[in-house]
């Protein structure tokens, strides 16, 4: 009995010092965006055209967001991710609402963002020398570094493409919680512009070539009032970057596209440079009026620490009837 016993002692040591088989190591998939950081996609692959939302909770948990619109079948988890030698690994799933073998849409859900986190998990380091690439596997995806959570903008075929992003109010925002499909855009106003007499004006110790279609509001900023209150707007802003823990230009510019004040519309954002200054160009609705606003800003830095932003703003209906006269303000 004693002779059994020093056996099965020997035996656990054994299996303990030298185990048959060696532990898998789970890593915890930390996807770095602000917690409430969202992307929504619109997918017309699933036969209805779904929109799919994902949204980082913080650490390496995200909610995941499925929305069907001609049936109006909702289907929201949140989950955690892992890799495992460099691989994704899916964690634990929480279903909040809805079924997720209520058909063939909802059954491929998850496995199609599956697809899209490894793609960019195996293609990110690509970040470290370019804002934006492309990437082909079984599909062909585009990336671009502003976007939240897995940087993808889509698919070469425009089957998935993203709708809008940005950064959440609160915990339960409707913006990406109850997201049920893209906005109804109304007609702006239209006229046209005949330049007027020059006045060029210096704002933050910057000098802006406008002219007398121009009127400087009692808060410094300078409005043309055709139709409404402000038809376009431009204004300068100086910001302390120590104020914004970066001295990253891209950094701010990402900032400003996902606080856009909107819902930003994606369609058409252009990163660029112009004169050695970046520039940004963007389009954001504007839920209460139902109406497009175009946005050009120009990132200009002053020394060290602070950076001038030339902002100039129009209704998209006001700007495509005179895109020469506008840019020709900035460019």
């Amino acid at each position: 009995m004693k002779k059994n016993g020093l056996v099965l002692v020997s035996a656990l040591f054994l299996l303990c010092a030298f185990p048959l088989v060696s532990q898998t190591e789970f890593d915890p998939l930390v996807f770095g965006d602000a917690e409430g950081s969202y992307a929504v996609y619109r997918d017309t692959r699933f036969g209805e055209t779904a929109y799919i939302g994902i949204s980082a909770l913080g650490g390496n948990r995200l909610a995941l967001r499925l929305y069907l619109s001609a049936s109006k079948t909702e289907v929201l988890v949140f989950q955690t991710f892992y890799t495992v030698a460099g691989e994704l690994e899916p964690g634990t799933i929480t279903l909040v609402r809805g079924d997720l073998m209520a058909n063939d849409a909802t059954r491929r859900f998850l496995p199609a963002i599956y697809d899209w986190m490894r793609a960019w998990l195996h293609s990110r380091s690509s970040f470290a020398e370019m804002p934006a690439y492309d990437l082909k596997e079984e599909e062909s995806y585009h990336f671009a570094y502003w976007i939240p959570v897995l940087q993808l903008e889509g698919t070469s075929d425009a089957r998935l493409a993203l709708v809008t992003a940005g950064i959440m109010n609160s915990a339960a925002d409707p913006v990406f919680y109850a997201f049920i499909g893209e906005p109804e855009i109304l007609e702006g106003p239209s006229f046209s512009l005949v330049p007027g007499e020059p006045t060029p004006v210096i704002l933050n110790g910057l000098s802006l070539a406008l002219d007398s279609n121009w009127r400087r509001g009692a808060d410094g900023v300078y409005r043309i009032e055709r139709v409404t209150g402000q038809d376009a707007y431009c204004r300068v802003e100086s910001l302390d970057l120590k104020e914004f823990g970066t001295g990253d230009t891209f950094d701010l510019i990402k900032m400003f596209i996902l606080y856009s004040g909107g819902m930003l519309l994606p369609e058409g954002l252009r990163i660029f440079v112009f004169d050695e200054h970046p520039c940004l160009f963007y389009r954001v609705w504007d839920a209460e009026r139902k109406l497009v606003t175009i946005q050009y800003k120009i990132f200009v830095p002053r020394d060290g620490t602070v950076l001038s932003v030339v902002s100039l703003g129009v209704f998209e209906s006001v700007y495509n009837g005179n895109k020469a006269y506008f840019d020709g303000i900035l460019f």
